[in-house]
């Protein structure tokens, strides 16, 4: 897992199809004007899920892991609290869905708050949840997902 600015995510090189060219849709793109839904990044096999919502208590959203792809998620708005893990110290919880690349788990982990322009990436190897509220209470986001084919 890497978190940090937005503007820093480029002095980090991970084995993910589609970084520099999110990076660059996210410059472009008019983000503000976009509407919540999926967008493909051009030229890979990345694409961008624009999402609002508001947070919810911790214990509310369940950890998750993916095999095919790693997240990116940019906070564009509000502040939300991420958890994350090493998936190797979690429980698979049913069978990893290929439809939807995502293995639910449970356990426990470490949690970071990002605030508006700040970043988390998620390889196959960290378990997460995100849109978790502050100890404030619930908060409106607006976040950028973007999902990086997997190299390894």
């Amino acid at each position: 897992m890497i978190t940090g600015r937005i503007e820093e995510m480029r002095q980090y090189r991970v084995p993910a199809e589609g970084v520099e060219e999110a990076l660059e849709w996210l410059e472009k793109a008019g983000i503000e004007k976009l509407e919540p839904g999926r967008y493909p990044i051009e030229g890979t096999e990345a694409f961008a899920i624009v999402a609002e919502g508001t947070t919810v208590p911790e214990e509310a959203e369940e950890w998750e892991a993916h095999r095919r792809y790693a997240d990116l998620q940019v906070l564009l708005s509000g502040e939300e609290v991420m958890g994350f893990a090493p998936v190797s110290e979690m429980i698979p919880r049913g069978e990893y869905d290929e439809e939807t690349d995502c293995q639910i788990l449970s356990g426990t982990g470490n949690f970071l708050r990002l605030k508006a322009g700040g970043f988390a990436f998620f390889s196959p190897r960290d378990a997460h949840k995100a849109m978790l509220s502050p100890k404030e209470g619930a908060v409106r986001v607006r976040k950028v997902i973007f999902k990086l084919p997997w190299k390894q």
